[in-house]
């Protein structure tokens, strides 16, 4: 586990260990790379019942500092026909997929246990040289010692180390996070996360919580202490797209931020133009809707197509977005890929995961972009 000098960072965009972000965080820009400082989240592959091919993908892309979170979604119940045309059949998968259910949700619950300062939290973290750990807890009341316990025994030799406070715990979360400062040597070793959540309302709300969350934790701790603590303001704004054709989306992330800032100098962070949902769905569509996103600094252009599963959807989104007057493109991947795909000349994109990661990746290398430039205007 690596120190970090976390003051140096300007964004930290939050990423789902998986392929689509795999492939997104792979066609970054060198420079793009070196400028973030990403969350992955341990997530669950497919029937997986474990976190292994996480893992293995995190140990195979990243040769750079990570944090390093859990999504702790379960997995549902599978999903149930109601009339099968093989009711056998559907019975043997129901029960197949049940298994494999049960088996992940013992894992997860097995590495979220608290016993000895979360020990198979901190097994794991191990296990990933250049992981920085977001301390885990699901009941911050109940689990108070063995999460500041978490945070000696994580922090020893000098490892950075990071808690995620989310809005509902807030109040619980900020009176450890000052105590864990009292613990550590030095403020600089561990980040603060304050998440907003998902959703486009009560933006001036989100930003007057972030405020009175860092207002509440430095009023706890030592006058000395206060200089070298560095914080993160993260929300998601970025919409389920329901619509067709062409339309504009604002991005409410940065005004939080700002507002967020009059208080205290916080990092900006997002969820990288990934809508999460609150739990995990048993149901897989079939089909898609082609959709192509080009990403600006504070909007996100977007076409959907109209017809479902229809391979022509990408050339026509691209080549809307590119004929349009709001497209701005970069030197980038995504911004490559929406010229190609309008000329007809790209290849390998003809299938939604790539340009799911054309999504990310393209919002990741506008907000670094756009972070670096306020930081040079100061």
């Amino acid at each position: 586990m690596p120190a970090m000098n976390f003051a140096s960072v300007r964004y930290v965009p939050v990423l789902a260990a998986s392929e689509v972000e795999r492939i997104a965080y792979s066609n970054l820009a060198p420079a793009t790379r070196d400028a973030i400082l990403p969350i992955f989240e341990l997530s669950r592959h497919r029937a997986g019942i474990d976190f292994s091919d996480s893992l293995l993908m995190l140990q195979q892309a990243l040769a750079s500092p990570f944090l390093l979170d859990v999504d702790k979604r379960v997995a549902p119940p599978p999903y149930q026909a109601a009339n099968p045309s093989n009711p056998a059949a559907e019975a043997e998968r129901v029960a197949r997929e049940t298994a494999e259910n049960d088996a992940f949700n013992s894992y997860l619950n097995g590495l979220l246990a608290p016993a000895d300062g979360f020990s198979a939290w901190r097994s794991l973290v191990g296990e990933l040289e250049n992981a920085i750990p977001v301390l885990q807890y699901t009941n911050p009341g109940s689990q108070a010692n063995a999460i500041i316990r978490q945070a000696a025994l994580l922090n020893q030799a000098g490892n950075s180390i990071a808690i995620r406070i989310l809005q509902g715990q807030s109040d619980l979360l900020c009176n450890l996070a000052a105590q864990i400062f009292a613990i550590l040597p030095t403020s600089n070793q561990l980040l603060l996360i304050f998440d907003c959540g998902q959703g486009r309302r009560g933006m001036p709300e989100k930003a007057e919580w972030v405020r009175n969350c860092i207002q509440s934790i430095t009023a706890n701790i030592e006058v000395d202490q206060i200089a070298g603590i560095s914080a993160v303001c993260m929300s998601n704004s970025y919409p389920q797209l329901q619509h067709s054709g062409l339309r504009i989306v604002d991005s409410c992330d940065r005004e939080i931020w700002a507002e967020a800032s009059e208080a205290f100098p916080f990092i900006f962070g997002d969820y990288a133009a990934s809508h999460r949902t609150s739990s995990l769905s048993s149901f897989l569509p079939r089909s898609y809707r082609a959709t192509v996103v080009h990403s600006q600094d504070h909007r996100w252009v977007t076409h959907r197509h109209e017809n479902a599963d229809d391979p022509t959807g990408w050339q026509v989104g691209a080549a809307a977005i590119a004929g349009s007057g709001a497209f701005d493109p970069i030197d980038s991947w995504t911004d490559n890929s929406i010229q190609q795909a309008a000329a007809n000349t790209a290849h390998g994109m003809d299938t939604p995961r790539p340009w799911h990661a054309a999504r990310v990746a393209g919002h990741i290398e506008r907000q670094a972009n756009y972070a670096v430039m306020v930081d040079e205007d100061g």
